[in-house]
């Protein structure tokens, strides 16, 4: 059974690090005219607001059941979230990012969707305002039991059925296109070699992901072979921070080139990122999210730029040969 909801997502969002560190409110006292002096301004600013602000980007959140007896604690249900903008055509098969947090220390549901550290729902929103990305699909499981250390995150996963159980909850409000699903695991998502993102790679099943991207993980050789035997298909792409968390990736690019020599250079990439801000850990996601994704599904097509490819396209037909 899923579970539909609603949501209209803003991009800000009220954290203790935006909150002025002794704030409350003023509240004006009852003084006759004074009062009503003070009062008029802030009834203006409250009436224009909701007459004349934008209207919020409002797409819709499925939760469904994903292994909760296996992944979840007693009492909690429906781990699986997936998020629709309201950009997505229900016709039109559109891209899925499947994104696995890290380790749980709060065993929270729907981390990074909804339930912090970022709502990743509104990234993607903004994203596709902005012309930075085409309309997609986003979806994470959750887990919450065992979910305090790195090496027992997500054993076991299978992306065909986390995919398949996304596909039915989203189902009439959109269509995924299987031959265009990314991957990405924050942290402890690319720690256990039997799960997570590194089972992911190493499996051959019906979905072949075009990227699976790894975003401040476990870099050793261990985890360097296991992203290396991806498919040829798959795209791999590794960012890290070495503010709080310092590496041997020269380990990782070891293990990595081992098994992946075979393939043509050039299709996977490794980046170090200077994150900023209270947890850099945390803060290196979405921006390296946004560039993965960009790089691994190219530019949005827009009405022009179809019609631009069409009319050369047409060109060429008609071209008469040399």
């Amino acid at each position: 059974m899923e579970r539909e909801v609603s949501v209209g997502l803003e991009p800000f969002s009220w954290t203790s690090a935006s909150r002025p560190a002794q704030w409350s409110p003023r509240v004006p006292t009852c003084n006759g005219v004074g009062f009503i002096a003070r009062a008029i301004p802030l009834v203006s600013i409250v009436l224009s607001t909701l007459l004349f602000a934008p209207p919020s980007r409002a797409g819709k959140t499925f939760d469904f059941k994903f292994h909760d007896e296996e992944y979840l604690l007693p009492r909690q249900h429906y781990g699986g979230r997936a998020y629709v903008p309201k950009q997505v055509d229900p016709d039109r098969p559109v891209p899925l990012v499947v994104f696995l947090h890290g380790v749980n220390r709060r065993n929270r549901l729907h981390m990074w969707l909804g339930a912090g550290p970022a709502d990743l729902r509104a990234r993607l929103d903004r994203w596709i305002a902005r012309g930075d990305l085409p309309p997609a699909v986003l979806a994470a499981p959750s887990q919450t039991r065992d979910a305090l250390w790195p090496a027992m995150l997500w054993t076991g996963i299978e992306l065909d059925e986390f995919v398949a159980a996304a596909e039915r909850a989203v189902a009439g409000r959109a269509r995924i296109a299987r031959d265009l699903v990314i991957v990405a695991g924050h942290s402890g998502a690319g720690c256990n070699v039997e799960g997570g993102i590194l089972k992911m790679a190493a499996d051959r099943g019906a979905i072949r992901p075009i990227g699976i991207v790894a975003l401040d993980t476990c870099l050793d050789v261990d985890v360097g072979q296991a992203l290396g035997r991806a498919s040829e298909a798959t795209r791999i792409a590794a960012y890290w921070q070495s503010v709080i968390w310092r590496r041997r990736v020269v380990d990782f690019a070891i293990g990595f080139g081992t098994v992946r020599q075979e393939y043509p250079p050039g299709n996977d990439w490794f980046e170090h990122v200077n994150a900023t801000g209270r947890w850099p850990h945390d803060a290196l996601v979405p921006p390296s999210l946004l560039e993965a994704i960009s790089v691994l599904l190219g530019p949005p097509t827009t009405s022009d730029t179809a019609e631009g490819e069409a009319t050369a396209a047409s060109g060429a037909e008609m071209a008469p040969p040399d």
